[in-house]
């Protein structure tokens, strides 16, 4: 990856990024989203630790995608996502094709770092 470096802050920490070039904004934009949710889930369920509220973030973004992309990995009726109560609130649908990109990004930047 030749590029440039994007710091972004979730839940008021900041995080640099790798990115070729021409992607800052958008990951800086996917970054604000990120820790928007971040800070809804924080606001619900309280501070509960970095960790735990990146992981519920993870985990109410795999849900989205995975229903964007016709419920192909979705979670089946009888195992309901553990989620706040207000989870749907959280993203909106015109959300869900960004999220994808955002997906997308997270996978080649995992890819990029595990060819390391």
């Amino acid at each position: 990856m030749s590029g440039s470096i994007v710091t972004i802050r979730i839940n008021g920490n900041p995080y640099q990024l790798g990115c070729d070039k021409g992607q800052e904004a958008e990951i800086e934009q996917l970054g604000k989203m990120v820790d928007e949710m971040v800070s809804n889930l924080a606001q619900s369920v309280g501070q509960i630790g970095e960790s735990r509220l990146l992981v519920m973030a993870a985990i109410l973004l795999a849900e989205k995608v995975a229903a964007a992309d016709g419920g192909a990995g979705a979670l089946s009726s009888s195992a309901p996502a553990p989620t706040p109560a207000n989870a749907d609130d959280l993203i909106q649908d015109e959300q869900i094709e960004t999220l994808e990109k955002l997906a997308q990004t997270i996978s080649a930047l995992a890819a990029s770092i595990k060819s390391a």
